[in-house]
């Protein structure tokens, strides 16, 4: 009756929590952030659409809730903002107002103009004054980026920069900067490229070739274009590549991984020093009531770290007679949840404590008191479970460990409009049609086949008077006819001893380890499914229910 009262007061204290936070006055939903979510620094030559449309988020200021603090920004939905141009021949904007949407975010889709270079675009949010720049580039493509590169070596594909004028016709003898920008080994970098200062060709593209240096991560290669004479200008683009270092990454990761498991080991083991025995006396506890077994089984294993543990426990209490099934289960279901407070500790950012804890929790272990030693093997596992994130590396693809929020919006995906979207399930439509037109053809003219064979072969033949040059004979006569064997030794699937097909009255009906024909035949279905011809060119082996013919 008491848990059931404290239950209901809990209930009721966390509604009027929620209400009273849910009650916290914004500043008017007043904008004071533009931020840029993706789209920006897009390339395109003249005429065409962006890869992507541009997309910012409205945010207001800092809102304290309700237990004060830092507060955090809220999203500005329903909010119209201006755009303005700074090339009015630049950049075309597709589309009439814009306003942002439940999330805040407001999506602008923009098309290439027919001014050549680096073009801005400014967003506005009028009541606040709030603004943010963006910048597009139009009559320059860049391929060859994001490639990935062993230590040391030279990328598969050049980076290729191809320029062109208003018309889209290609620009020729426009220089093209080449540089090493950004990457993990400093000012000393062994990577580098072929060639600084390359001439576009007559088909407006420069090329030249990119080598990692000897460590692993994010090299980035700066690329300019400027030619004074026919007015193109770009500043700065950098093009990402992905140098790895395949040893220094397997060493990384399993020392990393057992700095991990060492942390976490003596995290466990000093937490059941210092609560072993409190914890058994709370499982007992608890565990006279199943739902209330769960709640002690979440917080028993949060608090140890360790599922096992708990599991453990639960098993000598059984065997002890101090537990029964439905209470037992309960906890475990309870383990299973406090198992994943675990990774909730991991997730939290807490790298700056790494070390101080480790040279406490390791000064403390020299205690000779259990209990003592316990906290400082706590301790040391809490260093060490954060330290192991400074065995961080950065590389691409399968072995790459941060893939953080702005990179994801920064994911290109082709999609097509709607007009050729709507185009491609039209040419969809139309092959659909034209496939079962041509079944329906098919089948008529096999239906016609068997019509003109059987008239002229069948019912329309006069044995009294054959056409010139034609007699009456056998099949004996133009072909051998023999019949299959029984196959012993069949799987109906193929594996490296089952390799070679059986055939029978209907077609391939398994596999066997032997074939005994290996030639161009014919097969006759003669049991079952009757009058079925197959034709075969390979090692087979010919079934019983079928007559081979051979010419």
């Amino acid at each position: 009756m008491k848990l059931k009262t404290s239950l209901k007061i809990c209930v009721v204290l966390c509604t009027a929590l929620c209400f009273v936070c849910g009650c916290n006055k914004t500043k008017g939903d007043k904008v004071d952030l533009i931020r840029i979510v993706s789209g920006n620094n897009q390339m395109a030559l003249p005429g065409e659409n962006f890869r992507a449309p541009v997309k910012v988020e409205l945010l207001t200021g800092n809102i304290k809730g309700f237990f004060g603090g830092k507060g955090r920004r809220k999203v500005v939905p329903d909010c119209n903002v201006l755009l303005k141009i700074m090339s009015p021949d630049g950049l075309i904007v597709e589309g009439g107002e814009f306003k942002s949407d439940v999330a805040g975010i407001v999506t602008i889709p923009l098309k290439a103009g027919k001014r050549i270079g680096d073009q801005y675009l400014k967003v506005i949010e009028p009541k606040s004054g709030k603004e943010v720049t963006l910048r597009m580039s139009v009559g320059i493509e860049i391929k060859g980026s994001a490639q990935e590169i062993l230590a040391n070596h030279q990328a598969d594909d050049d980076i290729e920069v191809k320029v062109v004028d208003a018309e889209g016709k290609p620009c020729s003898n426009v220089p093209v900067y080449f540089s090493i920008g950004q990457n993990p080994e400093g000012r000393k970098t062994k990577a580098g490229i072929s060639a600084a200062t390359v001439l576009t060709n007559a088909e407006g593209v420069a090329a030249s070739s990119f080598s990692a240096g000897g460590k692993t991560g994010e090299y980035f290669v700066d690329i300019e274009v400027a030619s004074p004479e026919k007015s193109i200008f770009f500043r700065n683009r950098a093009v990402k590549m992905y140098g790895i270092d395949f040893l220094n990454v397997i060493i990384t990761v399993a020392g990393g991984l057992a700095i991990f498991v060492l942390g976490m080991k003596l995290m466990s083991d000093g937490l059941q020093k210092i609560a072993g025995e409190k914890m058994k006396k709370i499982l007992q506890l608890f565990s006279q009531n199943a739902a209330v077994a769960v709640l002690a089984g979440t917080i028993v294993t949060a608090v140890i770290q360790s599922s096992s543990a708990t599991t453990v426990m639960v098993i000598g209490f059984i065997n002890a007679g101090l537990l029964n099934l439905v209470q037992s289960i309960g906890i475990i279901f309870g383990a299973n949840i406090g198992t994943t407070i675990t990774a909730q500790i991991i997730s939290f950012n807490l790298d700056g404590l790494a070390l101080p804890a480790v040279i406490i929790g390791f000064l403390i272990t020299i205690s000779k008191n259990r209990v003592i030693n316990g906290w400082g093997n706590t301790v040391l596992g809490f260093g060490l479970l954060f330290f192991d994130r400074y065995a961080r590396f950065h590389s691409h693809g399968s072995a790459r460990e941060i893939f953080d929020w702005s990179e994801m919006c920064d994911v290109m995906l082709p999609i097509p409009s709607i007009e050729r979207q709507r185009e491609i399930v039209a040419e969809y439509e139309t092959l659909s049609k034209r496939i079962h037109l041509n079944e329906q053809m098919i089948s008529k003219l096999e239906e016609t086949a068997q019509t003109l064979y059987r008239k002229m072969f069948v019912d329309g033949i006069d044995k009294e008077n054959l056409p010139d040059g034609w007699r009456m004979g056998t099949l004996g006569e133009i072909a051998e006819v023999n019949s299959g064997k029984t196959c012993n030794d069949k799987s109906d699937k193929k594996d490296n001893l089952y390799k070679y097909p059986v055939a029978g009255a209907s077609g391939i009906i398994g596999f066997s380890v032997t074939y005994n024909y290996d030639e161009r035949l014919m097969t006759i279905g003669r049991v079952g499914t009757l009058g079925v011809v197959n034709r075969y060119h390979a090692k087979m082996y010919m079934a019983d229910n079928v007559l081979i013919i051979r010419s």
